[in-house]
C-alpha cells in the first residue's frame, strides 16, 4: 500500500505532462530523467494493479489472493529490475542536478569575474586622475600654508611696528 501511494505521488500533473516547454540547456537532462521517472512509475503502477485484488473472505477471493502472491513471487525479477531502474534514475537525477547547479554557479562566477574585471579597469582609469588631483591639491595646500606663514610674519612685524609707534608717541615722565 505504501509503495502504491509512493507511485501515485510520482504521477505528473497535467500541466507538467503537457507540451514540453523549451528547457535550458543544463535542464534538458533533468527533463529526460523526469520522463524516465514517468515511465518507471507507470510500470510500477501496472505491476501493482496486476498483484492487487479484492479483500473478500470467500474461497475464490482467497484463491485469487494466493494466485496473486505466486504471481508476485514469479515476477520478483521484474520487481528487482524496477528497483534497479529506480535506483539508476535516482543517481541520474542527482548527477543532472549537480551538473545543473555547477553550470549555474559557473555562469554566476563568470559574471562576477567580469564585474570585478570592469571594476579593476575603472579603478586603473581613475587612479592616475586621482593621483594628479592629489598632487595639485597637495601643492595648493603647501601654497596656502606658505601664505599663512607669511601672513603671520607680516602680522607680527606690523604689530611690533604699531607697538613701537605707540611707545614712541607717548609722553615721557619727567624727573623732578
Amino acid at each position: 500500500m505504501q509503495l502504491q501511494s509512493a507511485v501515485a505521488d510520482l504521477n505528473l500533473s497535467p500541466s507538467l505532462s503537457g507540451p514540453d516547454p523549451t528547457p535550458a540547456q543544463e535542464d534538458a537532462g533533468i527533463v529526460q530523467v523526469a520522463r524516465e521517472i514517468t515511465l518507471t512509475s507507470d510500470k510500477i503502477t501496472n505491476l501493482l494493479n496486476e498483484v492487487r485484488g479484492g479483500h473478500g473472505r470467500s474461497w475464490p477471493s482467497k484463491l485469487q489472493t494466493v494466485l496473486r502472491t505466486f504471481k508476485t513471487i514469479w515476477n520478483q525479477n521484474v520487481t528487482d529490475e524496477l528497483s534497479k531502474e529506480v535506483s539508476s534514475i535516482q543517481q541520474s537525477l542527482h548527477l543532472h542536478a549537480i551538473v545543473s547547479i555547477k553550470a549555474k554557479l559557473d555562469r554566476h562566477a563568470m559574471r562576477l569575474e567580469d564585474a570585478m574585471r570592469a571594476l579593476d579597469n575603472r579603478t586603473k582609469e581613475l587612479l592616475p586622475s586621482f593621483l594628479a588631483n592629489f598632487g595639485e591639491l597637495s601643492a595648493k595646500c603647501d601654497s596656502i600654508l606658505a601664505n599663512q606663514s607669511r601672513s603671520e610674519e607680516l602680522a607680527t612685524s606690523r604689530h611690533l611696528e604699531v607697538l613701537y609707534t605707540i611707545r614712541a608717541s607717548s609722553p615721557q615722565p619727567s624727573i623732578l
